[in-house]
C-alpha cells in the first residue's frame, strides 16, 4: 500500500498539496490560494453577464445586460459588443490563472520539500505501526479507500481487466457496496435518483393518461375553471399538459444530437492527443499540433458568455431549422467541459510504464487505444459525462427561453413553455387573482428543475457505479 500510496500522490501533486496544507503556515500558500479564487471568479463572469441579461430583460432594468441584449437582437446583428465582452472575460480569465500558476511555482520547492520529496514519503509510509499508530500521516497511509481497494483486489495502477460474463457483475456489486460503504453521501445520491427517476415515470404516465382523457373530466379538481383539462389551460386556451408533452416530443431529438455533437468533437480531440503518445515520426507531430490546436480552441469556447453567443446565434440563424441550430451551438459551447474531464482522466497515462512496456512489446496501437485507453478510461467518462451535458443544456434552454428568444408558432420546448408561463403570470395574476391557472408557470418549472436534478443525480450515481474518474480497473 505505501508504494501505490507514493505512485499516487507522485502522480497527483494536488493530493500532496492538500496534505501539506496541514503542515505549512497560512503564508506559505496564501497567494496561490488567492490567486486562484480570483481566476475561478473571472471565469464566471460571462455566467454571470448571461445571468444579468436575463434579469434585466425580464424586468426591464437598463445597463449592460439590456445593451448587449439589444445588440444580439437587433437586425443585422451587431457582434462588436459581444466579441469585446468576450475578448475581456478571456483576458481576465487567462490573467488570473496565469498569475495563479506563476504563484504555484513561486511556492513549488517548499511543496516538493515539504510532500514530494520520494525518500520522505518513503519513510512515513513504512513506519512501523506501534511507533506511529496516532500520526495523521500514518492514517492517511492506510486510508481506508485504499485499504477497500485493496481488498477488493482493484490495484491502483492496474490496467487488467477480467474478460469472463461472471467476473463483470461481481466486480460491479463489489464496487457498488465499496461505494455506498465508505462514501455516507452514495446511499442518500442513489436513493435520490432511483426516487425521482420513479416520480418523473409516474408524472410521465399521467401526463399521457390525462391528454387521452382530456375529454373525459377524469382531472376536473385541477383545473375547475376549465374542466376535462389535466392541469387546467394557458391564456390561450391550451392545455398546460399538452404544450409540455410537445415541448418534450420537440426537445429530445435535437438534444441528443447536441449530446452527440459535443462527445464528437471532444473526442476528436482527445484522439489525436491520445495517438500522439502512441506513435513516432512526423505522425506523432501532426497529431500532437492538432490535439494542441483544439486544446485552444477548447479555452477560448470554454470562456464565452454562452448564453450571449446563443441569443446572437437565434438572431442570425433562420426559422428553418432553429432548434436543431441552437442545439448544435450548445453542443459546441459545452463540449469543453467534457474535454476538461477527459484530459483530467487521461493526465495519469502520459508516460504510464504499462503503455510504454507494450509499445516496447510492440502490441498494435490500435490494440492499445481500444483495450488500455478507451475501453478501460474513456467511456465510462462519456457516460458520465453525458447526463451532466444533458442537465446542463435543458437548464440553459430554459435560460434561453426566459430570456424571451421565442417567436409565435416557431420554436416549442420547455424553455419557452416556461418563458410563456412566467410571461402569463406576471402580466395576469395581478387581475384574475384567484382565477389564474397557477400551473401555467408551476408545471414547467417542475418538469424543468425534476429533469435537471435527475441528470446531475444520474451522474453522481454512474460515478458510484463505474468507480469515478481516476484509480479504476
Amino acid at each position: 500500500v505505501s508504494l501505490e500510496t507514493f505512485r499516487r500522490e507522485l502522480s497527483h501533486p494536488s493530493v500532496g498539496l492538500l496534505r501539506s496544507l496541514r503542515r505549512s503556515p497560512v503564508w506559505d500558500v496564501w497567494p496561490r490560494a488567492l490567486l486562484s479564487v480570483l481566476a475561478a471568479l473571472a471565469a464566471r463572469v460571462p455566467y454571470l453577464l448571461g445571468s444579468t441579461i436575463v434579469l434585466e430583460s425580464l424586468y426591464e432594468i437598463p445597463g449592460l445586460g439590456q445593451a448587449v441584449w439589444r445588440a444580439v437582437t437587433d437586425v443585422p446583428v451587431d457582434l462588436s459588443l459581444i466579441f469585446w465582452v468576450c475578448v475581456l472575460g478571456v483576458v481576465v480569465s487567462r490573467g488570473l490563472s496565469l498569475l495563479a500558476r506563476m504563484a504555484e511555482l513561486w511556492l513549488m520547492p517548499q511543496q516538493f520539500r515539504q510532500s514530494a520529496d520520494p525518500l520522505h514519503e518513503l519513510e512515513e509510509t513504512t513506519q512501523p505501526q506501534s511507533e506511529s499508530e496516532d500520526s495523521p500521516d500514518r492514517q492517511d497511509s492506510q486510508s481506508p479507500t485504499l485499504a477497500q481497494l485493496d481488498l477488493l483486489g482493484i490495484p491502483v495502477w492496474s490496467d487488467e481487466r477480467e474478460t469472463g460474463s461472471l467476473h463483470w457483475p461481481r466486480r460491479l456489486w463489489a464496487r457498488v457496496r465499496f461505494y455506498l460503504t465508505m462514501q455516507s453521501d452514495s446511499a442518500v445520491k442513489a436513493f435520490c435518483a432511483i426516487s425521482v427517476i420513479a416520480t418523473f415515470l409516474v408524472l410521465a404516465g399521467w401526463g399521457m393518461e390525462a391528454i387521452a382523457q382530456e375529454q373525459a373530466g377524469f382531472f376536473d379538481s385541477f383545473a375547475p375553471q376549465r374542466p376535462g383539462l389535466a392541469l387546467g389551460a394557458d391564456y390561450g386556451g391550451d392545455s398546460v399538459v399538452r404544450r409540455l408533452w410537445q415541448g418534450l416530443h420537440q426537445q429530445w431529438g435535437p438534444l441528443l444530437l447536441s449530446v452527440m455533437l459535443a462527445i464528437l468533437v471532444s473526442g476528436l480531440t482527445i484522439l489525436f492527443a491520445s495517438l500522439s503518445w502512441l506513435v513516432t515520426g512526423v505522425a506523432r507531430r501532426v497529431l500532437a499540433t492538432c490535439a494542441w490546436m483544439g486544446g485552444v480552441l477548447f479555452e477560448f469556447l470554454e470562456s464565452l458568455p454562452k448564453l450571449v453567443v446563443l441569443l446572437a446565434a437565434y438572431s442570425y440563424f433562420d426559422a428553418d431549422g432553429l432548434l436543431l441550430k441552437l442545439y448544435a451551438v450548445m453542443g459546441i459551447l459545452f463540449a469543453p467541459q467534457l474535454m476538461r474531464a477527459l484530459q483530467d482522466e487521461l493526465a495519469p497515462l502520459h508516460g504510464a510504464p504499462f503503455l510504454e512496456a507494450m509499445q516496447t512489446m510492440r502490441v498494435p496501437v490500435r490494440s492499445i487505444f481500444w483495450t488500455n485507453i478507451f475501453r478501460n478510461h474513456l467511456l465510462h467518462v462519456f457516460l458520465i459525462q453525458a447526463m451532466l451535458l444533458v442537465g446542463a443544456i435543458v437548464h440553459m434552454d430554459a435560460l434561453l427561453g426566459m430570456a424571451g428568444a421565442a417567436k409565435p408558432g416557431g420554436v416549442l420546448t420547455w424553455g419557452t413553455v416556461l418563458a410563456d408561463g412566467t410571461e402569463q403570470y406576471l402580466q395576469l395574476k395581478p387581475h384574475f387573482q384567484q382565477q389564474f391557472n397557477d400551473w401555467v408557470l408551476l408545471a414547467p418549472l417542475i418538469v424543468v428543475w425534476l429533469t435537471t436534478m435527475t441528470a446531475f443525480l444520474l451522474m453522481d450515481v454512474l460515478k458510484i457505479l463505474l468507480g469515478g474518474y481516476v484509480h479504476r480497473r
